[in-house]
């Protein structure tokens, strides 16, 4: 079962940085989810995050 936590939770469990993440985000990496309503929220799953940590993408060398 997927845990989903804040960014922030995830810079403090797993010392990432924010730009890392967003970073992640973006290159499709990792997934997000919004909380609806007033106070959105991006969270991601920490399992995922782990698993990214664990055996990084390979970036091709220019």
């Amino acid at each position: 079962m997927p845990r989903y936590v804040t960014i922030k939770q995830a810079t403090e469990q797993e010392g990432v940085s924010r730009a890392t993440l967003y970073r992640w985000i973006k290159l499709g990496y990792l997934k997000k989810f919004r909380t609806p309503g007033y106070d959105r929220r991006t969270h991601i799953d920490l399992d995922e995050l782990q698993e990214l940590r664990r055996n990084p993408p390979m970036e091709p060398i220019e």
